[in-house]
């Protein structure tokens, strides 16, 4: 390769790569990066193709707020059938791309966790080009790794799963009365765990009780 003679020291190919790694994310939000990266599977949607927040408009909000840092808990209460769990998915492939950390998603077993990530999240890694290529492909099904970070998909019916994990961002996807509800929370470092509950509930009225007032 000819010397550029304009420069007063060359940049190898490697030296090249590895600025790579200093360059900042991009400056944009969650609905801003779906629109731009994420594409959607023919065998996840009816809709294969880049997406669209304009078809789902009601979505950006929620999205948009992950990328509010006052913002500690992001509650979604919903009906079902009406794109959460493709909000969801847009706020991990943010994540993945714009600010790898580890992260938890928490669904109500084991086996569902394993069938989403086979069934939605894994084809949506494959689908966008950029995720792809910061996507193991030899993965656990429970365990996606991806380029500095790992994500992992535990069933709160596997308490196991769920501890010794140095998790950043943990989602809960639950069925709280009949209402499938999202619910994003940003683990703060060296946050303290809180005391054991010892009041009995039934698992609707625990979660509503451990998330009433953090509702806007």
């Amino acid at each position: 390769m000819a010397r550029n003679p304009y420069r007063r020291y060359e940049v190898t190919e490697y030296q090249k790569e590895a600025l790579k790694f200093l360059q900042p994310p991009e400056d944009i939000t969650v609905s801003e990066w779906a629109d731009k990266y994420r594409v959607l599977d023919a065998k996840t949607s009816a809709m294969p193709g880049p997406w669209r927040t304009e078809h789902t408009p009601y979505l950006k909000g929620i999205m948009d707020e992950f990328n509010n840092y006052e913002t500690e808990e992001i509650v979604y209460v919903k009906p079902t059938q009406v794109g959460g769990t493709e909000c969801l998915q847009n706020m991990v492939g943010y994540i993945v791309q714009q600010d790898p950390a580890p992260t938890m998603i928490v669904y109500p077993t084991d086996t569902l966790a394993k069938s989403i990530s086979e069934n939605r999240l894994q084809p949506m890694f494959k689908a966008a080009p950029e995720l792809r290529k910061r996507f193991d492909e030899n993965s656990q099904l429970q365990e996606l790794q991806f380029d500095g970070m790992y994500l992992t998909l535990a069933g709160s019916n596997s308490p196991s799963s769920l501890a010794s994990k140095a998790i950043r961002y943990a989602t809960a996807a639950a069925d709280i009365l009949g209402v499938r509800t999202l619910h994003l929370n940003e683990i703060q470092e060296n946050e303290q765990p809180k005391k054991q509950e010892t009041t009995q509930y039934t698992p609707e009225e625990h979660w509503i009780s451990q998330n009433e007032g953090s509702w806007v």
